[in-house]
């Protein structure tokens, strides 16, 4: 359809039809999608039944808890070291632990351990390693503890 509206008569004809050429390419390409499945199979096992529980400890003989840690004041690109200890304190066998710091400032860390009976302990360390480019301020460190039963 054609219309004629003056002197813009003719920018009008020529809006109406990029519109309907996008539309046309749009169709066209969205019409090609391509998937491919893979099949496979999981099996899921059920939870051990039991009391999952392990405490940080400052101490080798567990009995001054960890609550909180003062890394203190350290310049870009430098690393510290925490250690501490980690009791299973549950009825469960912990397979794996996993100790890291999460905070703004660090760049790459984190230690892995093997199995945690109950009631066993051991030594466990968190390495704060901050950039080489952090800028000058008062940061969180929050030592995380991942346990896998």
């Amino acid at each position: 359809m054609v219309i004629f509206c003056g002197c813009c008569g003719l920018k009008k004809i020529v809006i109406i039809g990029l519109i309907f050429s996008i539309g046309i390419i749009s169709a066209v390409f969205g019409a090609y999608v391509y998937e491919l499945l893979i099949p496979g199979t999981v099996i899921v096992l059920n939870t051990p039944t039991g009391e999952y529980e392990v405490q940080a400890f400052e101490d080798s003989t567990c009995t001054i808890p960890l609550t909180s840690v003062d890394w203190g004041e350290l310049q870009p690109g430098e690393i510290k070291q925490i250690d501490f200890y980690l009791k299973n304190t549950g009825n469960v066998t912990i397979s794996s632990v996993t100790v890291e710091v999460v905070s703004d400032v660090q760049y790459s860390g984190g230690h892995g351990y093997g199995t945690l009976e109950p009631q066993q302990s051991m030594k466990a360390a968190a390495t704060l390693k901050i950039s080489p480019t952090a800028v000058s301020g008062q940061y969180s460190a929050e030592i995380k503890v991942t346990c896998t039963a």
